[in-house]
């Protein structure tokens, strides 16, 4: 609703409605803004924002890859050859 001429009693009730809803509806959205902005601020957010990124990065998920398959290597020779094995 724009800049209308308000002639009766009516009619300013009518715009004082509007105005009102609009009110409660910017409310809402600095609400939504606000929580978004602090939750983004976070430092948790932050590490998961980050972790998404690097786990995008095909060169990160070959590295981490090689990372996963060496410590399965070790856990299993350490398992096979180490003091806990039963071949000792």
């Amino acid at each position: 609703m724009g800049n209308t001429e308000i002639t009766n009693y009516t009619g300013v009730a009518i715009r004082i409605m509007h105005l009102k809803q609009e009110k409660l509806r910017q409310e809402d959205e600095l609400k939504y803004e606000l929580k978004e902005f602090v939750y983004n601020l976070s430092p948790v957010s932050m590490v998961k924002q980050s972790r998404h990124k690097l786990a995008e990065d095909r060169e990160v998920q070959i590295d981490l890859t090689k990372i996963g398959l060496n410590w399965g290597a070790n856990f299993l020779i350490d398992r096979i050859l180490g003091k806990n094995s039963r071949l000792n």
